[in-house]
């Protein structure tokens, strides 16, 4: 079977036949932001992504010390959705041998920038050349604070479903950057493209202090990170569209260039925003809590039910399915869902 046909996903579960660990020191391997390991004493949190040139970036919008912010900013939020505490991080580099020297250590002061905010030091690596793209991937170490972390697999029936921030801004900024820029106005949404901020403090707080059930980041589009937090939890959800926080200047430039700002919303991806369940006798305590704590919105956008339901948008004309839309790699993305099958013109 070839992987275009077998899809990111079947691959996963080809793989976790194969490495799946009986150690009762793996916690927590295959299937969630992050790997959950014991040692010692200690509970750490492991993750680890790879960038590739013409895959994840192009550089002709991305420059080296954007690349290594974000690069880095991705690993920070797989740990943000473990409610993990960054430590350090272990850096592999393959570039073209022509490659200009500034060029790397602009990328290093970007993954240091980003990284320090959160505590991170880059302990080590590996370099080597290639023929031709760039290929980046850092593996970060985290502390799991009290043995406390939270999982995509443990939402309830009757659970508040939340997202931090807002959403749909990366793809909104990506199609301003593929288009050659944008108004002053849409800074915020080219800064979320470029230069991401990991939701670590929040994801830390909600596991620490607010008693959520499940989490995961939403980097492969809200759609898609619904579909995969149900499945590992054996529940259904309904998502209320009018409810999806979305900023003024994304629906503007959705709008602007023929697309549906809910589409962005759904779909987009690479929001790094955090998606979580939660007892809905706890939510209005955390509503209250959270504008002491941190400045950007907190969004109640649905409720967990019964599997039977299945995973649903609520919109005016009722409800559709919300199938997984974003990237998947291996396969074709210009066949990716349209958002719950809305026709053109519709709106939720």
């Amino acid at each position: 079977m070839k992987l275009r046909d077998l899809g990111e996903f079947g691959l996963i579960e080809r793989i976790k036949q194969v490495v799946a660990s009986d150690s009762p020191d793996v916690l927590i391997g295959i299937d969630d932001d992050a790997a959950v390991v014991r040692v010692g004493r200690s509970t750490l949190v492991v993750t680890t992504d790879a960038f590739v040139e013409g895959v994840h970036f192009r550089f002709d919008y991305f420059s080296p010390f954007e690349l290594g912010w974000r690069l880095m900013a991705a690993n920070l939020s797989d740990l943000a959705a473990m409610g993990a505490r960054p430590l350090f991080a272990v850096v592999d580099l393959a570039v073209p041998a022509d490659a200009d020297a500034e060029e790397v250590t602009d990328l290093y002061y970007g993954m240091r920038e980003i990284g320090a905010r959160f505590g991170v030091r880059i302990v080590g690596g590996d370099t080597t050349s290639s023929r031709g793209r760039w290929f980046l991937a850092v593996t970060l170490l985290g502390a799991a604070d009290g043995g406390r972390y939270a999982l995509r697999s443990r939402a309830r029936v009757g659970d508040v479903i939340a997202v931090t921030g807002w959403l749909g801004s990366s793809r909104a900024g990506l199609e301003l950057l593929t288009a050659g820029g944008g108004p002053h106005r849409a800074e915020p949404v080219l800064e979320a493209h470029l230069r991401p901020v990991p939701r670590v403090w929040e994801g830390r707080f909600l596991v620490q202090r607010a008693g959520v059930r499940a989490m995961i980041d939403v980097s492969d589009g809200l759609s898609s990170e619904v579909n995969h937090l149900c499945r590992l939890s054996g529940v259904g959800a309904v998502i209320e569209a009018a409810r999806l926080p979305i900023r003024p200047v994304v629906r503007e430039l959705a709008l602007s260039s023929g697309h549906d700002p809910f589409d962005y919303a759904l779909h987009g991806g690479e929001d790094f925003e955090l998606l979580f369940t939660i007892p809905p006798e706890k939510w209005a305590d955390l509503s209250k809590r959270w504008t002491r704590h941190f400045e950007i919105p907190l969004t109640a956008i649905g409720r967990i039910v019964r599997p039977e339901r299945g995973i649903v948008l609520l919109t005016e004309q009722g409800e559709r399915e919300l199938l997984p839309g974003g990237w998947q790699h291996f396969r074709s993305n210009t066949d990716a869902p349209d958002a719950c099958e809305l026709r053109p013109g519709e709106r939720p």
